[in-house]
């Protein structure tokens, strides 16, 4: 295993004088949530400052929004059908405000779809439903399906022509397949090309694009290999960037979702852990893409402590799930 840390830690040495960027994700669920219980307008401006505030603390270069939840749908009005949460609570102006603040201090946003999973979009489309056999309701959309592939279209151009402060945005997660059996060729080469097409869109809008792959393991902590994720997921991440120029990959390395799967001794996060599959994600993709490997983790396991040692590495990019959930644990991602 000693040559993985070697690979490693050349990558990472090669560009010592920079440091980490970290990046946090923020869902305005928690927003709303807060709103319904205090509507008056100041309530708006002082939670922004709050935000803003712990952002610039912690020297946050950017952020990545949540406009599409999968479970509620859009977060602001919007002309897609059936994707429009509680109406008094989808408003453009919360999320026009944060941005604008943000911006006020340098900090970058993009907005993040959980890619192809929506209820509202599940719930009044049958016909538009992936096949999931093992009945776990993930609310999953066929791509194959043209109106799949034409309604995320329009969700995404929607989004960035609303929100034109907006830098790019991120593929989360992508995923359109039936889960306990394998993926039949035609569903994994069709989300590949989708996902290059998007890929190709938001870069003639002059934007960015990255991806964030889930990558899971085995009881053991080992990454499954390319062959099972491509089976499970329904898409291929080499041929994907093979045919696209994707800026950002944001591997999901997820020590807290491990635990839950496996349970382990291990209470916290494990740096050896992540480290460790890190360097085996780098080996399966093409060197040209290694300085555009960043790394995405949640902070349900983890501490102050552990988000300033893996900073120290000096990945491209740092991202955490998420802003709230951060602030609720009072982690401070620099020590003050």
């Amino acid at each position: 295993m000693l040559y993985l840390f070697i690979f490693l830690q050349t990558l990472l040495l090669s560009n010592s004088k920079a440091e980490s960027a970290v990046f946090l994700r923020y869902d305005p669920g928690f927003y709303y949530d807060r709103i319904k219980a205090h509507p008056e307008e100041k309530t708006t401006d002082l939670y922004i400052k709050e935000l803003v505030s712990y952002w610039k603390l912690n020297h946050i270069r950017g952020v990545y929004l949540l406009l599409h939840s999968p479970e509620y749908g859009a977060f602001y009005p919007t002309k897609i059908k059936h994707e429009l949460i509680e109406p008094n609570l989808g408003k453009t102006t919360f999320i026009k405000k944060l941005l604008k603040a943000g911006k006020k201090e340098k900090i970058t946003f993009e907005a993040f779809f959980y890619f192809l999973r929506s209820k509202t979009l599940w719930n009044t489309n049958p016909g538009w439903r992936a096949a999931n056999c093992n009945q776990e309701n993930e609310f999953l959309l066929d791509v194959r399906n043209p109106e799949v592939r034409k309604t995320y279209e329009n969700l995404i151009d929607d989004t960035m022509k609303k929100f034109p402060l907006l830098s790019g945005i991120d593929l989360s997660e992508p995923i359109s397949v039936n889960h306990c059996e394998n993926t039949d060729h035609q569903t994994t080469m069709e989300l590949t090309r989708f996902i290059t097409r998007i890929s190709k869109k938001i870069h003639a809008l002059r934007k960015e694009i990255s991806i964030t792959p889930n990558l899971p393991v085995n009881e053991n902590g080992n990454l499954w290999s390319e062959s099972e994720t491509k089976s499970f997921f329904g898409f291929s991440l080499l041929q994907v960037l093979k045919e696209s120029n994707i800026d950002l990959i944001l591997p999901q390395l997820d020590f807290y979702q491990w635990q839950k799967a496996f349970p382990i001794k291990r209470a916290q996060f494990d740096l050896h852990w992540s480290l460790k599959n890190f360097s085996i994600f780098l080996k399966r993709i093409p060197k040209k893409y290694h300085q555009k490997v960043g790394i995405h983790l949640e902070v349900f396991a983890m501490n102050s402590k552990d988000v300033q040692a893996i900073r120290k590495k000096k990945f491209p990019r740092l991202d955490y799930y998420e802003t709230e959930l951060a602030r609720g644990k009072d982690i401070k991602f620099y020590a003050h």
